[in-house]
């Protein structure tokens, strides 16, 4: 028979663990509240809380070891991620350093796209988001809205951005050669002002020099008046502030089907250049650049050559049998494609040589495009199911909206 002495000494043995456990739950609680970022993180997206210091934390462990108090939970916060409970979510494609996510905010219904960071925030991620915000604020630049909190890991960021449902030039490219069907005049002329109108922003307004300017890096976020398509720069990873110094540094980086003659040169011109190959390779289904295969067991620095020496000449597009393009296109892309860097035009100065020939709405909306262009289904967008963007209690208003 269990006497009322043994329950009693049963509850403080209970009791003892009880405190000696809290005790270290209190322990851990503290530990992960110790600041681990730096001064540049908690100024880029207050990743972490910079006034947080264990020695001014109540009820910290001395304070417990003295009094022999079991402490209170009244005053611990414990941080979960809310993403799920905000938001429906579908991987679209993942990388080395991190995954692109489609997100869909349970309230608003509105769709953003989030990068999962890998990583730890470094340099490149902290580089690339101070060059969105310095070159936001344009119709033809990607937005970034922010940062998703990760209360988990902190440190590991999660920026995001407005969606372009309609992928990239690259992919739209892709789909008129299944349909057997090349880019209409009007439409090249269309996407070339745009692309003018981009690079004035960066060059002139923003002093930006993208230096990787591509089909790939170029976005069509809706279309417009007769399926046109609006377009949007993104990927600025490698964009840096033009300066005389920098124009003469030379580099490694960008994607040598879109580089000028003038090589491991980052430069306003190169970017002319760019914009200029990417019309090229839309109406001529190659760019500028005459590079060839390289065997993937070539030695690093004998490709660096290849490509160094590789010939880069702009073709006449208007020779292509049954004229499909006219002379007026063809010299424009031979002057953005000008083998003599000083003798490109800027950007301004292309801006003008091509918005005369562009399409007004009035004339976009007498000339459709093909229903199949503008009605064509995109790789990589999903539909959420209801139940995965059923709000609750919980759910939160959407921050970007």
């Amino acid at each position: 028979m269990t006497t009322f002495n043994d329950t009693l000494e049963q509850w403080s043995i209970v009791n003892e663990t009880s405190t000696q456990c809290a005790w270290i739950e209190d322990i851990s609680d503290e530990w992960t509240n110790i600041d681990t970022s730096s001064d540049e993180v908690s100024s880029l997206e207050d990743a972490l809380d910079k006034n947080s210091d264990i020695k001014d934390t109540p009820n910290s462990s001395i304070d417990n070891a003295e009094t022999g108090l079991v402490p209170s939970y009244e005053n611990v916060t414990f941080k979960e991620d809310t993403l799920t409970t905000n938001w429906g979510y579908r991987e679209i494609t993942r990388g080395g350093q991190g995954a692109i996510n489609l997100i869909q905010h349970k309230k608003s219904h509105r769709y953003y796209i989030m990068k999962q960071m890998f990583h730890d925030v470094d340099e490149e991620t902290k580089h690339e988001i101070e060059m969105f915000k310095a070159a936001g604020g344009h119709p033809r630049i990607l937005s970034y809205l922010g940062n998703l909190p990760n209360p988990p890991e902190p440190l590991k960021l999660r920026p995001v951005f407005e969606y372009c449902r309609e992928s990239d030039l690259s992919e739209y490219y892709n789909a008129w050669q299944e349909h057997k069907k090349p880019l209409t005049d009007a439409l090249l002329w269309h996407i070339f002002k745009q692309l003018a109108e981009g690079l004035v922003h960066l060059h002139e307004e923003c002093n930006i020099v993208h230096r990787d300017i591509k089909p790939a890096n170029i976005l069509i976020a809706s279309t417009t008046t007769g399926g046109y398509p609006e377009i949007k720069y993104a990927d600025f990873g490698l964009a840096e502030f033009q300066s005389e110094e920098r124009d003469k540094e030379e580099y490694g980086a960008g994607t040598w089907s879109y580089q000028p003659p003038e090589p491991f040169r980052s430069t306003k011109a190169s970017d002319v250049w760019a914009v200029g190959s990417v019309i090229h390779y839309l109406a001529h289904g190659e760019s500028p650049c005459s590079l060839g295969r390289l065997d993937t067991d070539m030695p690093i620095e004998e490709k660096k050559e290849r490509k160094n020496l590789a010939p880069r000449k702009a073709k006449h597009i208007c020779g292509v049998p049954g004229r499909l393009h006219c002379d007026a296109l063809c010299r424009a892309i031979q002057s953005a494609c000008h083998l003599n860097a000083r003798d490109r035009p800027t950007a301004s100065q292309l801006l003008q040589l091509v918005r005369p020939f562009a399409p007004a709405k009035a004339r976009m909306a007498a000339k459709p495009l093909e229903d199949w262009a503008i009605k064509r289904k995109v790789p990589g967008h999903h539909e959420f199911n209801l139940w995965e963007l059923f709000p609750d209690a919980k759910t939160e208003d959407d921050p970007f909206a």
